[in-house]
């Protein structure tokens, strides 16, 4: 999703750094402007999203709390999914794919798995706790 905002030059509308005008401005354009962009920017994510998560959302009139409910419900760690992830890897086999199909459904697990997993966030200065390594070692 966030590709398309940046396509569309619509980030702002979903990261907080475009507010919505006052009416108190002398242009009420901007105002009408701001409104229809906002409108399109929460379709866009309700028309993205499964339906049964939008009706989490779909209340919310501006697109930045939308997105911002959004993140909060995708966040959440999916441990079955990850272990059948890793299940599924784990047991994946060549079989008659060529490598090229075997390689890009593998690597389709791997995207899936690492969508899943929650990088480590460390906000200390040489990092006291460890985070980095951590961060490292999921890497490698």
């Amino acid at each position: 999703m966030t590709l398309t905002f940046r396509a569309n030059n619509k980030v702002g509308f979903v990261d907080d750094s475009l507010l919505e005008p006052t009416s108190k401005e002398d242009d009420l354009s901007k105002l009408q402007a701001w409104k229809m962009a906002n409108s399109k920017i929460s379709l866009w994510i309700l028309n993205v999203i499964d339906a049964r998560i939008r009706k989490s959302v779909a209340y919310a009139n501006v697109a930045t709390t939308k997105w911002d409910k959004l993140k909060k419900h995708c966040v959440i760690a999916n441990v079955p999914k990850i272990h059948q992830l890793k299940a599924g890897m784990k047991n994946y086999k060549q079989g008659g794919l060529s490598v090229v199909e075997f390689y890009s459904r593998i690597t389709d697990l791997w995207v899936e798995l690492e969508n899943h997993n929650k990088i480590p966030i460390c906000s200390c200065i040489g990092c006291k706790y460890g985070v980095a390594n951590e961060i490292v070692q999921k890497y490698e």
